[in-house]
Parts: structure tokens; C-alpha cells; sequence
């Protein structure tokens, strides 16, 4: 299934993306359909795809979860890069260099025009290490105030401290805008593997993901919301413009998909070959 990258970040749409809570291994009972959040949650636009309640929907369906679950503990990597610890030099009239929670990140003086070039050497925060280069573009208000910034990298180093990587490189980009209050993250979306995934989108070292991305699945953008999803288990929301569906994972190719869709309620066995 072909994905496009979609997304402009901060958008004023509403949106439709998550699932709250749950510990994501029970099924929802019938005729209940799962809860979306707000875009202020997850920073994600409007889905604008329809739902077709069939079988030869819902394993798509199966075959997208599989694949999107794939690219979240990278998506997660490429979130971190924007985290406060990992992005000096804002405003600085020289170039520099700053500690990470461990190595370094070297820095340009920020150009008129709002552009960093950062330098990661061994700069590591969770169960990250960063080495090579990226490019911030800095927005301002008129008065000077930091609005959002962008990080942007092409083939930069990664490598896993706690969680096992299948990758070793990444390649996309991390939206932030700063937090509200002082001492707090930042809010940040990742594009990245031609997904784009919420500010709300987590992945641990024991590889559950949580939270919400997008992706246009050819015709239309759909919003997801991964609970406690893993190899083996876990639930998977999905929301379009016309109902919403739950993808149940009951094994590594094993699935129960339960589609909401014009007020009817369907369920569907799927197993992967």
C-alpha cells in the first residue's frame, strides 16, 4: 500500500486521531466505538478517509498496522531529537558546542533567517546516540519569541542503548513548538517513514507503542492511535471520516478488526500468511 507524507504542522482543523487510556488488550464491546482526542493532544489534522466495512478492508487494515508498528521506535528517535536537552544555540551570536545528557551537539550562530547547523557527536539522551548533522529552522514572532523550529536530517547516526534498532540511520524531520511552561518539553511531531506521528506518540525499550500518527493510505488520511501495540498484542484505533475501526492484535499475525461504519457494526478475523 502506497503511503504519501502528509501533515502541516499546527494546523487550527480539529482533528480526530486517539484512543484514551486502556491497557489495550481487551476487545471494546459491541456497538461501542473507541473515543478519538483532540488535536491539541496529538497535533494531528482532520483524517479524510472513508471506512468500507468488508474483509477486503479489514486485512489492509491489518497489513497497515503491521507495517506502521515497524517504523515506531525510529519515529520515537526522531521525536527525541527535538527535546530541550538536544537543542542549544538558539539566538547565539557564535558558534558553540553544549553537553547532551551525554556527548556533545557543536553549533552555528543562527543566521538571520532563523538557520542552525547542529553537529551531534555521541549525543545521547534515553536510549538514543546521535552523531552527525542536521539543519534547525528557527520561526519567530515579530517581538523575537521562539514559535516552533524544525529539525531536519538526512542518513544521520543512531544507534539503541536499551532498545534493539533494525536501523541505523535516519532520515526525516521533527516539528516542535515550545512548551507552554518553563521546565516542560517541548511539543513534537516526527516526519518520518512517510508517516507523521503525534505529539502523544511513545515507544519503550520493551517495543510497545503508544499514541497517535497519520498516514495517507492512497486515497485519504487516516488518524491511528496505537495502544500498548506490540509483536503480539495490543490495539490499534483507527479513525476516518465516516466511522472508526479497532484492530486487535491476538498473536504476531493473528487479528480480530471490529469496524464501525455508518452507524453498523462488523467484525472480522484476519490472519496474516
Amino acid at each position: 500500500m502506497k503511503i504519501a507524507r502528509i501533515l502541516t504542522m499546527f494546523s487550527t482543523i480539529a482533528a480526530l486521531a486517539a484512543c484514551g487510556g486502556g491497557g489495550g488488550d481487551s476487545p471494546p464491546a459491541a456497538g461501542t466505538a473507541p473515543t478519538p482526542r483532540s488535536q491539541q493532544v496529538t497535533g494531528l489534522n482532520s483524517p479524510t478517509l472513508t471506512l468500507t466495512q468488508d474483509i477486503n478492508s479489514a486485512t489492509p487494515l491489518v497489513q497497515e498496522m503491521t507495517s506502521t508498528y515497524a517504523h515506531a521506535g525510529a519515529a520515537f528517535a526522531v521525536k527525541v531529537i527535538g527535546s530541550s536537552e538536544l537543542t542549544p544555540g538558539f539566538g547565539s551570536a557564535a558558534d558553540g558546542s553544549a553537553n547532551c545528557p551525554a556527548g556533545t551537539v557543536d553549533y552555528t550562530a543562527e543566521t538571520p533567517s532563523g538557520a542552525i547547523y547542529y553537529t551531534y557527536k555521541g549525543c545521547s539522551k534515553g536510549n538514543y546516540v546521535f552523531d552527525g548533522i542536521a539543519t534547525v529552522q528557527v520561526t519567530r514572532a515579530a517581538g523575537g519569541a521562539i514559535t516552533g523550529y524544525e529539525i531536519s536530517f538526512n542518513n544521520l547516526g543512531v544507534t539503541g542503548l536499551n532498545v534493539p534498532l533494525s536501523f541505523g540511520t535516519l532520515t526525516g524531520s521533527v516539528v516542535c513548538k515550545p512548551a507552554a511552561t518553563a521546565g516542560q518539553q517541548p511539543e513534537c511531531i516526527a516526519n518520518y517513514a512517510k508517516y507523521v506521528w503525534g505529539y502523544d506518540s511513545t515507544f519503550d525499550s520493551g517495543g510497545t507503542a503508544n499514541g497517535t500518527h497519520q498516514c495517507d493510505c492512497g486515497q485519504g488520511t487516516w488518524n491511528v492511535a496505537f495502544e500498548d501495540f506490540t509483536a503480539g498484542g495490543g490495539l490499534a484505533n483507527i479513525f476516518a471520516t465516516n466511522g472508526s475501526a479497532v484492530v486487535r492484535r491476538t498473536g504476531a499475525k493473528t487479528f480480530v478488526v471490529t469496524m464501525w461504519v455508518n452507524g453498523v457494526v462488523q467484525t472480522y478475523n484476519v490472519t496474516l500468511p
